[in-house]
């Protein structure tokens, strides 16, 4: 009799053993199938190399699949600390901002009124077990002003020095400017400015040079006095 009731003991341990070992097994196949790489995230083919122009707003895209409720961090690769996590900012400039884009599986950061030290390589980073980055390369373009060069102003006057009692008097004035011809150009003589006179037969022409930035005016006196 005490043979038999130590061998339905020995059984009744070997039947809960096995039944511990069958949970064991079916929990690590549930973990197992859980932490399948079908549910983790990954990054999308996007564009890893961008060019915007300074001034411009650089939008830099992060496609993620199956970012499920994970959280999106942009920050620049040069620096430790964040630039936005989810949708919040921070750093102290309100030109980033950072929003996801759910039907396009994109997480995109704006960088509004961009300038050249923006330039530089940036991270788009998902929160999940094992850490996934994405890198990309922006540029900022500077567009050249076209270089227009500059002359200071100058005035010269050239033409007739000495002449006779009734002879012609023929003087060429050549003002200069900076970036384009002066506007307008007039002769004076003892403080009184002059205007054509057909009854003195005195004429002033005037005309543009533009590519010279220069306006020429032309004076002549048909018949000079002693005046």
């Amino acid at each position: 009799m005490p043979e038999r009731i130590q061998l339905n003991l020995t059984l009744q341990g070997i039947a809960f053993i096995l039944l511990h070992l069958l949970s064991l097994v079916m929990a690590v196949a549930y973990v197992d199938y859980d932490s399948s790489d079908d549910d983790q995230p990954s990054f999308l083919p996007r564009p890893s190399n961008v060019s915007f122009n300074r001034g411009e707003t650089a939008v830099l895209v992060c496609g993620i699949e199956n970012l499920g409720t994970k959280t999106v961090s942009w920050r620049r690769a040069s620096d430790p600390n964040p630039l936005t996590i989810g949708e919040d900012v921070y750093v102290g400039d309100e030109r980033y901002s950072a929003h996801g884009v759910e039907e396009a599986k994109e997480w995109r950061l704006l960088i509004r009124d961009l300038k050249t030290e923006d330039a530089g390589v940036y991270e788009c980073q998902v929160s999940s077990r094992t850490k996934l980055i994405n890198h990309i390369l922006l540029r900022v373009n500077v567009k050249l002003e076209p270089v227009i060069p500059r002359h200071n102003p100058a005035i010269s006057v050239s033409g007739t020095k000495y002449v006779e009692k009734g002879d012609p008097i023929h003087l060429v004035c050549n003002s200069t400017g900076t970036v384009d011809p002066p506007e307008n150009l007039d002769w004076f003589k003892d403080g009184i400015k002059l205007s054509p006179d057909g009854e003195r037969q005195l004429k002033i022409d005037k005309f543009h040079v533009r590519t010279t930035r220069t306006l020429v005016s032309v004076l002549d006196i048909m018949h000079s006095r002693m005046d």
